[in-house]
């Protein structure tokens, strides 16, 4: 069973210095928003269980010495330079992050 609260504690904490992570409903099903540094609110195109699919599905292998390239916390580490990029070389005019096979782009 995934620990949803865990997770979005997880990746709040990653993404500290870029953006701020909201969320909205509960479980599974519910939305996960992404407040970039400024101001925009960008929603994930898909559930918090999506993201959480996404996450694991992130091949960190070799990215992080030392680390456990499976262990939850080392793959939210590479997908928050995932989000990172997404934030920074969004248009203005994005209203939505989409989870994609290499990553996570604004559009």
């Amino acid at each position: 069973m995934r620990d949803y609260d865990y997770f979005i504690a997880a990746l709040s904490d990653v993404t500290t210095d870029i953006a701020r992570i909201s969320v909205e409903g509960e479980g599974g099903s519910a939305q996960v928003i992404v407040q970039a540094m400024d101001g925009r609110h960008l929603p994930f195109d898909g559930t918090l269980d999506d993201v959480y699919t996404a996450v694991e599905n992130t091949d960190a292998e070799g990215l992080y010495s030392g680390e456990d390239a499976s262990s939850i916390d080392t793959k939210l580490k590479l997908f928050s330079v995932h989000i990172d990029e997404a934030l920074e070389t969004a248009s203005g005019s994005a209203k939505r992050l989409s989870l994609r096979p290499s990553g996570v782009k604004a559009v």
